[in-house]
């Protein structure tokens, strides 16, 4: 044979010979593993095409038993590391023909001899000289994968009942079509393989690979993929159901491996292997007559061995087979059992090293991002189940999750994503439409797989300071009931009235539509492209013509105008996927840190008298130039912090969805403004806020269905969730159409809990405000929803700790408003320059009104209590921030003669004297030492543009202490 062509090969197979030759035998350079076994992987096919059947076997042989050094399964390699140097110098032999073929061909049994007795390896059409007579008994490499070393035999009765059961099955293994033969015998093969025969090779390998104990989850997991497909193909092409069954069974027991594991692993791997040999002589269509009786055997073998009782629910169910007669009917589990979930304990993985844990740790912020993804599709879908944009999706988004969860071994997520995979598989095929009972059954799936993420989460950073070599738990649950809810709103009784469905879905889409898209009659009214009465007009007149079409014969509007509309209509249609990256937030903190330091340089250099000098002109113009990028930069840099609010309202849908049917009160949620941005510090403190309102407002708020038809309004309530910027603010709303606030009622349960005396006088605000308070409820009866008085409380303490305030509006029988009004960001403030004495501080002008110059007649004292300041017919209570703070050389003594600043806080407004105001300013807050924690009025400090430090003034515990 010509060494033109294998120049490359001989010098790969010399390069591996180096690398296996430094190898040692506990095999712990996993680098120079991998390297063999992707050169052999590599070579491979080559030398396939140009040598021997049996060279090309070796080569597969030699790269199967490296991937299995490189999965840690194999505890002493020096017999490896020998067989493959022997191996290596086969192969450069067969391609430089310095030995004959029967000299090659004999070191090959020799080394697929040793390999298997060590290691367990084969390869069909590679003799491993366990038989006596390879010419009488067929090639039994696949059942041999499955018995290890063949140390530990059977017991005799054992082995003669597979003696007798084997007898009949002529399997067509031998060496005249073991899979490698000469290259002239691969010319001649026209037939076209079997997908099926292609899958059992496949299966056949993995089997092998599985060691007694089976603690390779990654491959029981491919092994019952492997099933299940096997299993379809078979239903859609008619396979003898008898012998269907045997891979539907077979499937069951690698999933019990999977979720319980099981007590006897080397027994499931040899009557895995008689399976796969019955399957493998059935396709190959050289099996005897009663191969279907003896699939029944070796299913009933399973059955029996592994408690896998014959009415277990199979896999074929999963995928029914038409031909098949219909299964009875099982008992209905009462619908509280339907999905149960229980904790089941962790299963335990061991991480190498830290490069092993930063891939559990991505794999939990891909799960993150995928889940509330899952969550906003399904709840979209639930509104139109027939959306084959959300259908296709959320299948996507299981579908990528069950790849990576089978691969780290995360066995309750890859299962149960399988599961939701398989229903919405059916969803897309348009077999099924979801129901409300499919979508309660995937949304609690979409909730175990939060748990066992969020446990995970946990054990990630726990083992951190444990690595190297550290166990990593992973949460596991009883899932067996919500797995089989989920296969059974899969099955065929649920398909009788899908047609109907599907056409009644199609219907009640066309006809809602969109309800977020501006109707194209609207639109072009709203842009007053077209009056109101034109619009009329043509609807009046508008059968099967479309409405734009009317317009333009009518002369109200240009075609290229309607053309520009229906396209800005079709583009607000579709899902917009921003591109983006992840960066940690401890970079973004650093970056911001630098950046407000820039600044403050910057302004120290801009203030500098030097530059009023009249010879730097040019240099004040360029540092004022450069002052402006700074701020652009500042402002771009503040940006990277802000995330928009729409995966936090996504998650306020699912709770409206889950409180209007634990109450059965029928509720449509708005939500708008999703895309409003802001601090992420701020969205992680808002959760808890919007959580209490939202279930405040269903609670108390709205009324039943029967007590708003009883009022006239229409039985299913509104809640209303909006977010906007105003006034460099973040400003979201909770609103409902309920029955809004009783002040009477609120009145009488403070008066009862000692907040308020019996006779107090309190404005409307002042009112509201008291539902803020710790322990304040208007239920008698605590339930599991409210009534213990803790949620308000929870969503001022949250506003207060991020600077932000709630305003509170009701009406009698129309409903309440509930505003929060919160800072863009923690890291920068807008406020006002004020000064006291020598000192300035700042004061967030989201708490300021105004600003006023007394006269002196508007200046009193209320009972010897305190200062009061008459602003336009208001009397309001005085600070005087001097004597507040202590500082002792205050100019203006006289409010009169300095300045007050109109402030609010909780509803309230006050008085803040002041010696003069310097101005607005954004600034950049830095957190004040530990030692200065805690100093009354100061909420923390900054640098100003003279480089001297300014206090930022807590206005809501000044007002307090007042």
């Amino acid at each position: 044979m010509s060494l033109d062509g294998f120049q490359e090969i001989l010098d790969t197979i010399s390069e591996a010979t180096s690398i296996v030759s430094s190898l040692t035998p506990d095999l712990s350079d996993k680098k120079s593993i991998s390297d063999v076994m992707l050169a052999l992987e590599k070579i491979t096919p080559e030398i396939g095409k140009g040598l021997t059947g049996k060279m090309a076997g070796l080569c597969e042989l030699l790269a199967q038993l490296y991937e299995k050094f490189l999965m840690e399964m194999v505890d002493d390699g020096s017999v490896g590391i020998e067989m493959t140097l022997q191996g290596l110098s086969v192969l450069q032999e067969s391609i430089e023909e310095s030995s004959s073929q029967e000299t090659l061909d004999e070191k090959t049994v020799m080394i697929s001899t040793s390999l298997f007795t060590a290691y367990g390896v084969s390869v069909a059409g590679l003799e491993t000289g366990q038989t006596t007579d390879s010419q009488e008994k067929p090639d039994d490499t696949l059942a041999q994968a499955g018995t290890g070393d063949g140390e530990n035999p059977e017991p005799e009765d054992a082995v003669d009942e597979d003696d007798d059961f084997f007898a009949g099955i002529e399997t067509g293994m031998g060496s005249e079509n073991a899979g490698y033969g000469t290259v002239e015998e691969h010319e001649e093969e026209t037939e076209p393989v079997n997908p099926i025969v292609e899958k059992l090779s496949q299966l056949a390998n993995d089997v092998t690979m599985l060691d007694a104990d089976m603690t390779d989850k990654k491959v029981v997991s491919d092994i019952m993929l492997e099933l299940e497909e096997i299993t379809t193909d078979m239903n859609n092409e008619g396979c003898d159901p008898q012998v269907t069954s045997l891979t539907s069974t077979l499937g069951l027991l690698y999933e019990k491996s999977l979720m319980k594991g099981l007590e006897n692993g080397q027994k499931a791997i040899d009557l895995s292997a008689d399976a796969i040999m019955i399957l493998s002589a059935y396709f190959e269509q050289t099996h005897s007559q009663d191969l279907p009786v003896q699939a029944i055997q070796v299913k009933k073998r399973i059955e029996n061995e592994f408690g896998l009782a014959a009415g277990d629910e199979s896999h074929e169910s999963r995928e029914p087979d038409d031909k098949a007669p219909p299964a009875a009917e099982s008992p209905q589990e009462p619908d509280n059992a339907q999905g149960m979930v229980t904790e089941a304990g962790y299963d335990t993985v061991k991480v190498a090293s830290d490069e092993d844990l930063l891939i559990y740790c991505e794999f939990v912020l891909e799960v993150n991002d995928s889940v509330a993804g899952i969550e906003s599709d399904l709840l979209e879908l639930e509104e139109s189940p027939t959306n084959e944009e959300l259908i296709n999706s959320t299948f996507r988004a299981f579908h990528s999750m069950k790849g990576a969860a089978g691969f780290l071994g995360v066995n309750t997520v890859n299962i149960l994503c399988h599961e939701a995979e398989t229903l919405l598989d059916k969803f897309r095929k348009k077999i099924l439409v979801c129901n409300q009972e499919m979508m309660d059954a995937l949304l609690k799936t979409v909730d175990v797989i939060k748990l066992v993420n969020e446990g995970l989460d946990a054990g990630c950073q726990g083992i951190k300071a444990k690595l190297p070599n550290a166990d990593l738990e992973m949460p596991k649950f009883h899932i067996d009931s919500l797995v089989q809810l989920l296969t059974r709103l899969g099955s065929e009784e649920q398909t009788k009235v899908v047609e109907q469905d599907v056409e009644k879905a199609d219907a009640e889409e066309e006809e809602s539509g969109d309800e977020e898209i501006e109707p194209i009659g609207a639109m072009l009214v709203n842009e007053q492209k077209i009056s109101r009465d034109q619009l009329e007009t043509a609807l009046e007149s508008q059968q099967a013509k479309p409405l734009g079409e009317i317009l333009v014969d009518m002369g109200a509007i240009e075609k290229s105008e309607v053309e520009q509309a229906l396209k800005y209509q079709a583009e607000k249609k579709k899902k917009v996927q921003a591109s983006s990256i992840k960066i940690d937030t401890e970079k973004l903190d650093s970056l911001l840190e630098l950046v407000g330091e820039l600044v403050i340089s910057q302004s120290i250099v801009g203030q500098d008298e030097a530059l009023a000098s009249e010879n730097n002109r040019v240099l004040l113009k360029n540092i004022t130039n450069l002052g402006k990028i700074t701020k652009n930069i500042q402002d771009r840099v503040m940006t990277l912090r802000m995330v928009p609010l729409k995966q936090t309202f996504q998650k306020m849908n699912r709770l409206v969805r889950d409180l209007a049917k634990k109450m059965k009160k029928p509720v449509h949620f708005n939500i708008s403004g999703a895309d409003t941005e802001i601090d992420k510090t701020l969205i992680e403190e808002l959760n808890d806020p919007l959580v209490h309102l939202l279930r405040n407002s269903m609670d108390h708020g709205l009324e039943s269905a029967e007590e708003r038809v009883a009022k006239g309004k229409d039985k299913t309530g509104n809640v209303w969730l909006s977010a906007s910027h105003k006034g460099g603010n973040v400003q979201i709303e909770v609103i409902d159409d309920g029955k809004g606030l009783d002040r009477d009622r609120i009145k009488q349960k403070a008066i009862e809990k000692g907040l308020i005396p019996a006779d107090a006088e309190l404005s409307e605000q002042e009112l509201y405000s008291l539902i803020l308070q710790p322990g304040f409820s208007t239920h008698d009866v605590a339930t599991d929803i409210s009534g213990r008085g803790v949620g308000m409380d929870v969503v001022k303490s949250n506003l207060d700790k991020l600077g932000g305030r709630l305003e509170i509006t009701s009406k009698p029988g129309e409903g309440s408003t509930f505003m929060i009004k919160l800072p863009l960001t923690l890291a920068i403030v807008d406020g006002m320059i004020v000064r006291i004495g020598k000192d300035r501080y700042v004061i967030p002008t989201i708490s300021i009104r105004e600003s006023v110059r007394p006269s002196k007649d508007s200046i009193s004292t209320y009972k010897k209590k305190g200062e009061m300041i008459d602003v336009r017919g208001h009397l309001l209570p005085m600070v005087r921030l001097h004597r507040r703070l202590g500082i002792m050389d205050a100019i203006h003594e006289n409010p009169w003669e300095g300045i007050v600043i109109i402030v609010e806080s909780d509803g309230r407004e006050f008085g803040f004297l002041v010696d003069d105001l310097l101005g607005q300013q954004q600034v950049v807050i830095k957190s004040l030492d530990k030692r200065f924690k805690g100093l009354p009025g100061i909420s923390g400090g900054t640098i100003l543009g003279d480089g001297c430090v300014g206090l930022i003034l807590d206005v809501s515990s000044v007002a307090a202490s007042n």
